[in-house]
């Protein structure tokens, strides 16, 4: 074929291309146009149907957790705009103390597991601003999966202009030496772009309590940037600290929280009586379990800001521990739900116990190379309550080795008792005295561990050196320098002594430490413990129909209302969900005490102690009610006598 041909061939192989192409292209625009009219009869005849198909398959398709989460939510904003709007008022509370003008709303969103994310926005009204930002939360929860387990939601009450150098005389003011205790939320700037709730600002640190008492700058960036806002190069000149009207919705409901400005400000409205405080108590007891390892050592504390464990161990405060453990179990756990356990930590206590000779034996802090007699006293205690419960006499024999140890402490002849000995320490010899950390609660710790163990041998050598202690106390003035631990231990003494002394001097302790402590911000539960004792001595002069004459100075009365509102601060202790779900990790908190003026601590001990408080509140309550409706009850008046006139 020549080229020509060639040629030739192509052309006609083109025009067969083009023919079916512009067949293709023809058939096409067919297709299109019949699918078109196919489409619009649908559309014409069945819309509902395919537009509730249409959902249901997306609605399918959504991812599980999503919807979980969103619905979880709104079950939790049903039960909160209840409460917020149906019940309260909270627009004409909120014109009381605002006036007119936006209204601002934050909502704070925990699974239980991590710290809590919080959302704010403003509105005309309480409702606008809350619908605001709760469109907002449901974004993220929907988008991150997060359900919801607690939800809680504040409104701004007031607001304060403050000039950012102010802030520090404000914590100094406020927390008196104390941390955590600047109880106000902040506004960074006017329109409250940048606001952050109370809880928020002493979960993360960002004030510091320390050394400037100031805001962290450092620490705020860090927050703010992982929650999406930008940082601040500095602190703006003025601020504008708010507090809040709140509302936490949790599994068993929703609580209104306290919003004054006590130290309660910010937790659920709590009646505490004989029933509550035991189950306080029992969570807390509950708690200890959940965190005792299984050789019987407990988790010793965290710090739940950044969720830091508490690195030591002391064997004195895992007596104590123990001991209160065994005491909540007499009371409320008599099917011994925890025996097995109370036995296992029993166990490890037992083994931290060296022997000086043949009759005599000590507990170790073996991390400090000390026998401590404060330990050896602890263990006494907690070993005796576990012989009272359980019936078992098999620790007898370690009781009075134990107990020797503690008169090896006591040198009787000189009123002097040595809490530390050496051991297994090269600064001296084992056994030696060490004369470190020598203290008035350590005495104290002693004194009350005597009275024990007199009460369980009645060894009359025993109760001898209790007085003989005592006697030392008294003389050295040991109520100056008020420790709740003095009215423990003298309340023990008194049970088995009748002297005027024992039972006058911790009266005057109290009376004179009364103002110090009805002002102290944190909960401390050994306060209310020691007041709870005090009352119980008061109560035994009665029984025994003493005569005591520092009786004639005792106002009843005052002491009573200080009781109470030590009492009340025991639930400001208590890690609710409201404050628990701002920490690291809530779940670690969830059921504990924790303590504020130590950047939230939880620790056994402290746990242990707030148990004991409530154990001897509630057990007292009855008690207390009686007397305080005595004191507020009206002085019967001796009826008139008119003389009828004569007819």
């Amino acid at each position: 074929m020549n080229i020509r041909e060639q040629r030739a061939a192509e052309r006609a192989k083109k025009r067969k291309r083009q023919k079916v192409l512009s067949f293709g292209i023809g058939l096409a625009a067919i297709l299109i146009i019949v699918l078109i009219s196919v489409s619009i009869f649908l559309d014409k005849n069945t819309p509902e149907v395919l537009e509730q198909t249409t959902y249901q398959i997306e609605d399918v398709t959504e991812n599980p957790e999503a919807l979980a989460a969103r619905s979880s939510l709104a079950a939790a904003s049903l039960n909160l705009e209840e409460a917020m709007f149906s019940k309260t008022n909270i627009d004409k509370t909120l014109t009381e103390t605002m006036g007119k003008g936006l209204r601002y709303a934050f909502i704070s969103v925990s699974d239980g597991e991590s710290r809590a994310k919080v959302f704010h926005a403003a509105g005309t009204s309480a409702k606008e601003a809350y619908t605001a930002a709760y469109d907002i939360t449901v974004d993220y929860v929907y988008t991150t999966c997060l359900n919801p387990k607690y939800v809680r939601v504040d409104f701004v009450k007031n607001i304060d202009v403050v000039k950012t150098p102010e802030v520090a005389s404000a914590v100094s003011d406020e927390s008196a030496w104390y941390g955590q205790f600047y109880r106000h939320g902040i506004a960074f700037d006017r329109e409250f772009n940048v606001a952050l709730l109370e809880n928020e600002l002493n979960a993360n640190a960002i004030i510091d309590y320390d050394d400037d008492k100031d805001i962290q700058l450092a620490y705020l960036n860090k927050y703010l940037t992982a929650n999406n806002y930008d940082e601040f190069k500095s602190l703006p000149d003025e601020i504008f600290a708010f507090d809040t009207i709140g509302f936490i919705y949790d599994a068993t409901g929703v609580y209104e929280l306290i919003s004054d400005d006590s130290t309660s400000n910010g937790r659920r409205v709590f009646e505490l009586n004989a029933e509550s405080a035991k189950a306080i108590a029992g969570e807390i007891y509950a708690y200890l379990f959940t965190n005792m390892e299984s050789n019987g050592k407990f988790v010793y504390g965290l710090f739940p800001i950044d969720g830091a464990n508490i690195g030591s161990y002391d064997i004195e405060k895992h007596a104590y521990t123990v001991d209160a453990l065994i005491n909540y179990a007499n009371v409320n756990d008599m099917a011994g739900m925890h025996d097995e356990d109370i036995k296992i930590a029993i166990d490890y206590l037992i083994g931290n116990i060296v022997s000086k000779d043949d009759a005599t034996m000590f507990v170790v802090d073996d991390k400090a190379n000390i026998a401590s007699a404060v330990a050896t006293a602890r263990t006494c205690s907690a070993l005796i309550s576990y012989s009272k419960r359980s019936a078992d006499t098999s620790f007898d024999s370690t009781i009075d080795k134990l107990s020797n140890g503690l008169l090896f402490a006591l040198d009787a002849g000189e009123i002097i008792c040595n809490q530390n000995f050496y051991y297994g320490s090269t600064d001296g010899e084992d056994f030696a005295v060490a004369n470190i950390e020598h203290s008035t609660a350590g005495d104290c710790v002693i004194l009350s561990a005597l009275c024990d163990i007199y009460g369980y041998t009645n060894d009359e050598i025993i109760l001898s050196s209790a007085k003989h202690l005592a006697d030392k106390m008294i003389a050295d003035d040991y109520q100056e320098n008020y420790n709740p631990e003095i009215i423990n231990a003298f309340n023990k003494l008194t049970k088995y002594c009748d002297d005027e002394k024992y039972f006058s001097f911790p009266l005057l302790a109290v009376a004179d430490g009364l103002d110090t402590v009805k002002n102290r911000l944190p909960v401390y539960a050994n306060y209310t413990e020691a007041l709870i004792c005090a009352y119980e001595i008061y109560l035994r002069i009665d029984e025994k129909a003493l005569t005591i004459d520092a009786l004639a100075d005792f106002d009843l009365e005052k002491f009573l209302s200080v009781l109470n509102i030590r009492a009340e601060k025991l639930a400001d202790g208590y890690a609710y969900p409201e404050t628990a779900m701002y920490m690291k990790n809530p779940a670690d908190v969830l059921g504990a005490f924790m303590s504020r003026a130590e950047k939230f601590r939880v620790r056994i001990d402290d746990n242990a102690q707030y148990i004991n408080a409530l154990l001897k509140y509630a057990e007292n309550y009855t008690n207390i009610e009686a007397d305080l409706i005595a004191i507020n009850s009206p002085e019967p008046t001796e009826p008139t006598v008119t003389e009828e006139a004569d007819e």
